[in-house]
């Protein structure tokens, strides 16, 4: 049996894990409705072929014969009668406990398997957990248990390297307020730090991102072009930038266009019909800092 099943059945198991979307009609995780109401259920069964009168070739010859030997019954898709694809379905039903921790199929068992095989090849179903938003339709991913392993070891390194880039600025409340303000205006969403919070309560909320946004950490403090964005954001403090909280874009004080985002100003400041913007800015940042 153990060489029938190579190629066939694995030593592993996968679990299928729920996609919420950002933007969806209900978008609070505790509200009843979020994703899909609790207790509704959705079924995946053996699709129809393109020609839409036979159902889909799930198995190959040799995968049919294994999975009909030892789950002995008569998997063939066009049999009239008794035809086990006809009822074949995976049921997945909105609870606490799919939401938290997804649903497990075991690879080594021959109907897990087959109930595998049969989510792979659903439109709702991305094929892992990085391919999760490559395609509007996907409600769901299948996940390894290696890459559940390797994106914990991957997020603890990250995790390492942003305390890394914290315990340079742990001591300064102006570089930990600089940092958390160039966040915010690359991400508006985000959190607006306070100007008059002291070094604690900044350090937190710098820890808080790295619990919850830890890539987004890293690629603000990496980012090359950090000191222009530290320029704009001591530009915005000293008046030579103008930028409503309620709004997104950016301007000079005379009402000049700068862009409607941080990585939009940068780019056309460094245009040669912005360089005397560019000149005044930072005049006016120097004599400010003095």
């Amino acid at each position: 049996m153990k060489e029938e099943a190579k190629g066939i059945l694995f030593e592993k198991k996968v679990r299928l894990l729920p996609v919420p979307r950002d933007g969806a009609m209900i978008d609070d995780p505790k509200h009843i409705g979020w994703f899909m109401y609790e207790g509704t259920k959705v079924r995946f069964v053996l699709p129809k072929s393109r020609s839409r009168r036979t159902l889909y070739p799930l198995l190959n010859d040799t995968e049919k014969e294994f999975f009909e030997s030892v789950l002995g019954v008569d998997l063939n898709p066009y049999a009239k009668e008794d035809n086990f694809w006809h009822t074949f379905e995976v049921v997945i039903e909105k609870n606490e406990h799919m939401m938290k921790y997804g649903v497990e199929f075991d690879l080594s068992d021959p109907m897990d398997n087959l109930k595998w095989r049969l989510l792979k090849i659903q439109e709702q179903v991305a094929p892992s957990w990085a391919d999760r938003y490559e395609d509007g339709a996907y409600r769901f991913a299948l996940v390894d248990s290696d890459y559940e392993a390797a994106a914990k070891v991957t997020k603890a390194t990250l995790r390492e390297k942003a305390y890394k880039f914290l315990s340079k600025m742990s001591n300064s409340q102006v570089k930990l307020y600089d940092f958390l303000s160039i966040y915010h205006l690359q991400n508006p969403k985000s959190k607006r730090p306070a100007h008059d919070a002291d070094r604690d309560a900044l350090f937190a909320d710098a820890e808080e991102l790295i619990t919850d946004h830890v890539k987004d950490f890293i690629t603000i403090a990496e980012d090359p072009d950090y000191d222009m964005k530290l320029m704009i954001h001591r530009g915005i403090g000293a008046s030579a930038i103008e930028k409503k909280w309620n709004s997104k874009d950016f301007f000079t004080p005379e009402g000049k266009f700068l862009g409607n985002n941080l990585d939009q100003v940068i780019t056309n400041l460094r245009k040669d019909e912005y360089q005397e913007d560019l000149m005044r800015i930072k005049a006016v940042v120097s004599a400010n800092s003095k």
